[in-house]
């Protein structure tokens, strides 16, 4: 389902599990926010949502509710 609000950024609601797919990724509280934390490689992650090239999720083992940018993630979320 796609959501687009007056003025508001494209959203995306979907459900994937994706795996981290660099050496270290960052996550965020918001898109492009202030970094929480960082993940390795192999690190699992539930997406949830999507707002524009960003995914919100939940660390396996970890932090929810945390953003992630699509090119640190594995398919099907990154490349």
């Amino acid at each position: 389902m796609r959501l687009n609000l007056a003025g508001a950024r494209e959203t995306t609601v979907m459900a994937d599990d994706c795996f981290v797919d660099v050496a270290r990724a960052n996550f965020r509280r918001t898109p492009g926010g202030v970094i929480l934390g960082t993940v390795g490689r192999g690190q699992g992650f539930h997406t949830y949502d999507q707002l524009d090239d960003w995914y919100r999720g939940d660390l396996w083992g970890g932090e929810r509710g945390v953003w992630m940018h699509w090119s640190v993630l594995g398919p099907p979320c990154g490349d």
